[in-house]
């Protein structure tokens, strides 16, 4: 395992990730490093919004390529907050509608 590292980014979440492809594609030698052990199950990983794919397109249109091949696209219609008690949150606002 190499042991010398131009630069060393602790996190790979999203943030992270994005930083070691575009550092890696400046050339630079990345390791990135994170607590938890991948590929892990996080509900909030379960989407890709659009504008991620453009930014990863940018930083490498290989994977960003790979990920579109493996997604299954689904459309989501019903949601449900609740809050930290457990107890369902209604949605209000101008914008939001009762589910």
């Amino acid at each position: 395992m190499k042991e010398n590292f131009d630069i060393i980014i602790i996190g790979a979440g999203p943030a992270g990730s994005s930083c070691a492809l575009a550092f890696r594609n400046c050339g630079y030698q990345v390791a990135l490093i994170d607590k938890n052990i991948f590929p892990r199950h996080k509900t909030c990983g379960d989407a890709i919004p659009g504008n991620t794919f453009k930014a990863l397109n940018y930083l490498d249109p290989k994977i960003a390529l790979q990920i579109r091949k493996a997604s299954t696209k689904q459309e989501i219609t019903k949601a449900a907050f609740f809050n930290y008690k457990g107890q369902k949150t209604p949605l209000t606002g101008p914008c939001m509608h009762t589910i």
